[in-house]
């Protein structure tokens, strides 16, 4: 149960409570640490009824304190089915710190590791256990976000709604919420998910037990970068926040096809060539023999298409566990078989080298950044692809939550929502061209060209050493995010030849834990030409 205190009681025999969800009254006998006025207490006892309902701490008995937030609290977040990041890696550019991240495949968790520092816990999201884990790690982050199976609401899963036994994600991520009475809960997931009762009723109810307000929008990726990926997304808020004003993002068309991000294909690592080239059972579902294949293949001058989890698995396991074999032939025969491939740098021109995506192919038209590796196994790579809740999407719909805090506390918002996305689009675009150097200008749009020029100075940064207000001394005693970086680079860029504070980078190591992809440039071939 979640409680207000009412009357603390220092001989720990009658701390008088009040129930948050039907304002009854009751006494709890049991250690309470004084100076907070919440508690969430965890399988208490009851020791009697009458004439007063009484609680006991018993063996299990867990209680979970909590305090008013700070501001930096609203800038601490805690991911719950976090996959391997997305939504941090969006945050993480707003300078929002995932303080826990969680989720139920370890694998997952292990991937997030490669690109953020943030605590890991493997486990379910609604079990008390590691609700309690999570308090312990969030250093009292207001702001938990979630993205809910989709499987029970999308056009290529089962759509059976509350009866699919996943639906059981959203109803866990909204009983951790409340028991951890996070002030910020942002959820994601497809958009056929909003027309379902079930998911408005749970949503509805959880706003009205909070007092909370609730904003939504759906969100097309293509209106902005050059993937579908449509997604619904909800910002719940307490009334310390008021009106949010989440809206959609103004269609932005500088980056529209493939060939803006991916101008030729790189030849990869042979250990991740051959790992992502077709077997001969994809050869054959997939057309190799008739030609048939060309439907699956990433086109230049086209927009990707939405990436799923199963895209390279479809014909065998599934690396992340969730499947042992490949799909059945009767879901492969009602919903079809999905695939984005390309042939391989080092085809001989038989199409006998087509493979899937490489993850950096994947992670830039999904918004991400294409450099960080994550590991030998790139089809567990491409799974997680699969679920990814974009980035960009993810740092819009958290930037107004930032936005609002500034004028919470300042008064004003230096970096509005538009300004964090177009710094964010310009920096991803200029990590494209580091992994796909080209001597064509493939940017018509001048001011996209000058600020990816911008960027380039800072071209070998992380997105964790980016935002890093001890890199910037103008940043160093306020919030950084990713537009903040972006002016300041800017603004020093007309007075110096280096942006960077040459007394702090020089005695700076380099950052160990960050691999980077690994590219042959003389493999290089035009994507206009498979």
């Amino acid at each position: 149960m979640v409680v207000e205190l009412l009357t603390y009681d220092p001989t720990h025999d009658s701390h008088l409570l009040q129930i948050k969800h039907s304002g009854m009254l009751c006494f709890y006998t049991g250690l309470l640490d004084a100076g907070y006025n919440s508690y969430t207490i965890c399988d208490a006892v009851l020791a009697c009824q009458y004439p007063m309902p009484r609680m006991i701490c018993g063996e299990m008995t867990q209680i979970l304190s909590h305090a008013r937030p700070g501001w930096q609290d609203f800038r601490k977040l805690v991911d719950v089915c976090s996959g391997f990041g997305g939504i941090a890696h969006g945050g993480q550019a707003l300078g929002m710190r995932t303080t826990v991240a969680v989720d139920f495949n370890e694998k997952m968790l292990h991937l997030h590791t490669k690109h953020d520092s943030s605590e890991v816990i493997h486990g379910d999201v609604g079990s008390n256990e590691t609700i309690f884990k999570i308090w312990q790690r969030s250093e009292r982050a207001a702001i938990m976000s979630g993205g809910f199976s989709c499987q029970p609401y999308c056009a290529l899963g089962d759509q059976r709604g509350k009866d699919d036994p996943r639906s059981a994600s959203l109803t866990s991520v909204l009983r951790a919420a409340y028991m951890l009475q996070v002030h910020v809960l942002v959820l994601e997931c497809v958009t056929p998910a909003r027309k379902n009762t079930f998911v408005a009723q749970s949503i509805d109810a959880f706003a009205k037990l909070m007092n909370f307000r609730t904003e939504v929008v759906d969100l097309s990726l293509e209106s902005i970068w050059p993937c579908r990926r449509a997604r619904t997304w909800w910002i719940l808020s307490s009334p310390i926040l008021g009106r949010v004003g989440l809206v959609d993002w103004p269609p932005m068309k500088e980056i529209d096809i493939v060939q803006r991000l991916i101008p030729y294909v790189c030849r990869w690592d042979p250990k991740d060539e051959m790992a992502l080239s077709l077997d001969a059972g994809e050869m054959q579902a997939f057309g190799a023999e008739d030609g048939s294949y060309s439907r699956y293949l990433l086109k230049p001058g086209d927009v990707a298409p939405c990436f799923l989890h199963a895209y390279g698995s479809q014909l065998r396991a599934c690396p992340c566990g969730c499947r042992a074999g490949p799909l059945s032939p009767q879901r492969l025969a009602e919903k079809g078989l999905f695939g984005c491939l390309l042939c391989s740098a080092a085809d001989n021109g038989d199409h006998s080298s087509l493979r899937h995506l490489h993850p950096s192919e994947a992670l830039i038209l999904v918004g991400m950044d294409p450099i960080i590796d994550f590991g030998e196994d790139v089809r567990l790579t491409l799974s997680a692809i699969g679920q990814i809740a974009s980035p960009l999407q993810s740092l819009w719909v958290l930037s107004f939550i930032s936005a609002r805090i500034d004028e919470l506390r300042f008064g004003k918002c230096d970096f509005p929502p538009f300004s964090q996305l177009q710094a964010f689009r310009s920096w991803l675009l200029m990590r494209s061209q580091v992994v796909w150097p080209c001597k064509d200008q493939m940017i018509q749009d001048p001011k996209m060209v000058q600020l990816v020029e911008t960027w380039k100075c800072v071209d070998g940064l992380f997105l964790n050493q980016l935002i890093d207000s001890g890199r910037w001394e103008d940043l160093c005693d306020r919030d950084v995010s990713i537009a903040a970086v972006l002016g300041v680079v800017i603004r020093s860029s007309m007075n110096e030849p280096e942006p960077v504070p040459s007394s702090i980078m020089q005695d700076e190591p380099e950052t160990p834990w960050f691999d980077s992809v690994v590219v042959d440039l003389k493999g290089e071939r035009t994507l206009l030409g498979t």
